[in-house]
C-alpha cells in the first residue's frame, strides 16, 4: 500500500496507476474521477490524493458560500446602517444568509 508518504511521492504513483488501469480512461471530469478512485478502492491506496480530489470538488461550493456571504453584507449594511452594533449585524447577517431554514 502507498498510503504512507508525502503527496508529491502519491501523486507520481497515481499517475503511473491511473494510467495503466483500463477504468479510469473514462474520467471526464474531478467528479468521475473521484468516484472512480472510490469504485476501485484507489482512495485507499493514495489518501493524499484523494483528499487534493475531494478538496477541488468542494472548492467551488465554498467560493459561492463566501460570495454570497459578502453580497448579503452590501445588502445589510446600507449606508443607512453603517453604525448598527456588530452584534446585531452578525444576527441579521445569519437570518438573511439562513434565510431558507427560517422561512
Amino acid at each position: 500500500m502507498c498510503g504512507d508518504g508525502t503527496i508529491r511521492e502519491q501523486l507520481d504513483t497515481y499517475v503511473l496507476q491511473v494510467k495503466i488501469h483500463d477504468s479510469f480512461s473514462s474520467c471526464k471530469d474531478v467528479q468521475s474521477l473521484a468516484m472512480k478512485m472510490v469504485q476501485t478502492e484507489k482512495h485507499l491506496v493514495f489518501p493524499l490524493v484523494y483528499k487534493l480530489i475531494e478538496l477541488t470538488l468542494i472548492l467551488s461550493v465554498s467560493t459561492a458560500s463566501i460570495e454570497r456571504t459578502f453580497s448579503t453584507m452590501k445588502i445589510i449594511k446600507t449606508k443607512l446602517r453603517n453604525k448598527i452594533d456588530n452584534v446585531w449585524f452578525n444576527d441579521l447577517m445569519i437570518c438573511y444568509t439562513e434565510r431558507e431554514i427560517f422561512k
